[in-house]
């Protein structure tokens, strides 16, 4: 019975992830074509030296800045309405400038144009405190990377992430606990999704079934609700906080999935 149940979890995924690819093509053959248009995509695509500046092209290429039509320059400025180099590149200043939009201390203000739940959350956060008085707070690409292309799912991952800076004597006394909270909480997270996704994954099946919508637990929508307020304020770095809500969204998940298991009549 165990491994019915997790094909029909693999199967479900790729069910859900194959109807998602064909809604998202008419979105991508969009955003290609204006992409197509935008001078900053057109000229860097064709650009092999400097290395570093040919790599960031193709870092962008495979992001989800790319995916969401999120061009270079939405984050760096410039016009990419114009071909001319001095007038696409006009404003455009490097990250080690203070000027840049992608100066370490402007990195919650450019990312908050699109992230702004996401960024309401840090603002609440320590990190942010440093940040913005003596410059020694994580900023947004400290955890994800040059474009956002770095996000942290192992638990692992990202107590050795929290390591770098808090199991270190650098400015701040070092404070082990964090790493490992981190992690604990990373792991809380992971499994609310889970029992969330399977419940999903018996909704889609009870759709199947016609089973009327008022016999669709509520409790299923609130732990989803529950588990994206979580993933936001993540960024607030009380994990303790966080931890709360993510258990709070397992125990409505297990409740909904019950719930449904109940009326499809499966274990």
């Amino acid at each position: 019975m165990r491994r019915r149940w997790q094909f029909g979890i693999v199967l479900g995924v790729s069910l859900l992830g194959g109807w998602t690819a064909t809604e998202r093509q008419p979105q991508a053959q969009t955003a290609k074509a204006q992409q197509d248009e935008n001078s900053c995509v057109s000229c860097h695509s064709t650009i092999t030296e400097p290395l570093e500046l040919s790599a960031r092209y193709y870092e962008w290429q495979l992001s989800r800045h790319q995916s969401k039509n999120v061009t270079c320059d939405k984050c760096h400025g410039g016009d990419p309405t114009t071909h001319d180099r001095i007038k696409t590149h006009w404003g455009i200043r490097r990250a080690d400038n203070p000027e840049s939009r992608l100066h370490y201390r402007n990195q919650p203000e450019t990312c908050g144009s699109c992230h702004q739940n996401i960024v309401n959350a840090f603002t609440q956060s320590k990190h942010y405190q440093g940040l913005r008085g003596m410059g020694l707070g994580a900023s947004c690409n400290t955890c994800h990377a040059h474009m956002g292309t770095q996000v942290i799912y192992a638990p692992q991952e990202m107590s050795n992430l929290c390591a770098r800076c808090h199991d270190t004597l650098n400015f701040v006394q070092p404070r082990p606990e964090i790493p490992r909270q981190a992690a604990t909480t990373m792991t809380a997270l992971q499994r609310a999704s889970s029992v969330i996704l399977w419940a999903n994954l018996l909704m889609a099946q009870a759709e199947q079934r016609n089973l009327p919508r008022e016999a669709m637990p509520a409790d299923l929508r609130a732990a989803q609700q529950q588990l994206n307020e979580a993933k936001a304020n993540w960024h607030t770095f009380d994990l303790a906080g966080v931890r709360g809500q993510a258990d709070v969204a397992f125990q409505r998940g297990v409740k909904a999935r019950d719930a449904l298991r109940k009326q499809l009549g499966v274990r």
